[in-house]
């Protein structure tokens, strides 16, 4: 299993390495895709449905795969006191505190465990986006909080070894309404204040309007955001990108971004592997132009980074999202 710390040099898997060019082997790794997981939009964060969630993948998960999963709980809020996040159980979207993600989240690891082969490795993600009033410097703070605690039970359980992770987690997009990147940027602060290793962050968002043909460093985007902002809440402190590559166009814009972080902070911008979204178009919208099969995406994001020596890396994961419990009503081909 690689370790997905970062060094003086970001490098989420790998050790440090020089950005003069070396040779790779873009054939080799283009035909070999991942197995992607199944990560979710969470309806339901009770103890009950995540464990049996936990269970199930763990079943599905072969003897000394190293997976990535992706459980999206919704948007950031603050309610009694308490920080956590509101879910996606629409029209209710039930308040879920950090205490009780905390709980809900040691029964899926539990389950996963139990019911997985002796050698798989699980990194389980977290997360909520960069939507509504509550993003910003304190749940920020409040989520790593969560996630140094989950990882403390992990490792004093004994669940650790070759097993368990816990990670935070945020899609970050740059085009919900009013979302201006200082709000983003107060959470990923916070959250980089509190964090202990090895309880990193993902950014499974979006590179919403940047440049895919050409750099410009100078760019702005969406709601006024940019490159540097984009940057800086995918890359830096506890910050690793897992990307939506739901076309060719958003490969593109991540290698820019990569490219942007070895022109203007001198090292590459290594990245976790591709997220797409190819089971949530399959359940609500048959997402025209963005819904990239998640082999696809994984192969369209290798092989922009890899045509570049600057940026050239391996890729770890391949997971696409969907909604947790919905049927798949709109096949693609």
């Amino acid at each position: 299993m690689t370790s997905d710390a970062k060094t003086s040099q970001p490098s989420p898997f790998f050790s440090p390495t020089s950005l003069t060019p070396r040779a790779y082997l873009p054939v080799i790794l283009n035909n070999f895709p991942p197995v992607p997981t199944n990560s979710y939009y969470v309806k339901y964060f009770d103890s009950t449905t995540l464990g049996n969630l936990g269970c199930t993948q763990g079943q599905a998960t072969s003897d000394y795969a190293d997976i990535v999963i992706v459980l999206d709980v919704g948007q950031p809020a603050y309610q009694g006191n308490s920080y956590g996040a509101y879910g996606w159980d629409s029209p209710t979207y039930t308040f879920h505190s950090t205490d009780d993600l905390i709980t809900a989240t040691e029964t899926y690891l539990i389950n996963f465990y139990n019911c997985s082969s002796p050698h798989a490795h699980l990194t389980l993600v977290i997360g909520v986006n960069n939507q509504g009033n509550q993003v910003g410097n304190a749940h920020g703070v409040a989520w790593a909080q969560m996630i140094n605690s989950l990882n403390t039970w992990i490792n004093v359980n004994g669940y650790a070894a070759t097993k368990l992770t816990v990670r935070g987690g945020m899609d970050i997009e740059q085009s919900y309404p009013f979302q201006y990147p200082g709000p983003t940027r107060g959470w990923t602060d916070g959250y980089t204040s509190a964090f202990v290793s090895p309880s990193y962050y993902y950014d499974f968002g979006s590179c919403g309007g940047c440049p895919y043909i050409a750099p410009c460093p100078t760019c702005v985007l969406n709601q006024n955001w940019t490159i540097e902002d984009v940057w800086h809440v995918s890359y830096y402190g506890a910050a690793i990108p897992l990307p939506d590559i739901y076309n060719a166009t958003n490969a593109a814009q991540w290698y820019q971004m990569s490219l942007y972080s070895v022109n203007y902070h001198n090292y590459r911008m290594y990245m976790g592997g591709s997220m797409t979204e190819y089971g949530a178009c399959q359940q609500r919208d048959s997402c025209t132009g963005i819904n990239n099969r998640p082999g696809e995406g994984y192969i369209q994001l290798n092989n922009a980074l890899n045509a570049d020596a600057r940026t050239s890396q391996g890729l770890k994961w391949s997971t696409d999202i969907q909604w947790q419990g919905e049927a798949f009503i709109y096949p693609n081909p």
